[in-house]
């Protein structure tokens, strides 16, 4: 950040972690939230829904998100409402041509496996797109 021209008291950055156990994300969340800090950046769609029912005032910025709308992050991508933003990089138009790059690399494959976690709400979005896009590919019929 020095060599951005920031001094030590420019920026004040309050790091929780929930250690792999999603359950203290809601406790790690309110924390924050009390803190009042001007925008809450966080590394997972968990994270964030954590911090979104906590606050609806406070920017919260997340560096991932699979599914915002499916997981009530945003309204729609068009006009996500609300403050919450970030970047996703799970969708259905994405998810295509990810298969179309596979069928070009390997012709002869006729079958896809998708491991995902249903336990995880950003991972229910991913079992729905890949039939879909799997069918405009030209991998299912």
């Amino acid at each position: 950040m020095r060599a951005l021209g920031y001094r030590d008291d420019d920026l004040i950055i309050e790091a929780r972690w929930a250690d792999g156990h999603n359950e203290r994300l809601g406790e790690l969340a309110r924390e924050l939230v009390r803190l009042a800090p001007e925008v809450i950046v966080t590394g997972s769609s968990a994270a964030a829904v954590a911090a979104k029912q906590e606050t609806s005032t406070i920017a919260i910025v997340t560096a991932f998100t699979a599914d915002p709308v499916g997981s009530g992050l945003a309204a729609s991508i068009a006009r996500p409402g609300g403050n919450v933003t970030g970047l996703s990089n799970i969708q259905e138009d994405t998810t295509g041509k990810e298969l179309e790059l596979l069928k070009t690399a390997a012709p002869l494959a006729d079958r896809v496996a998708v491991v995902s976690n249903p336990a995880n709400p950003s991972h229910v979005s991913e079992l729905c797109i890949p039939p879909r896009a799997a069918a405009f590919s030209g991998l299912a019929e």
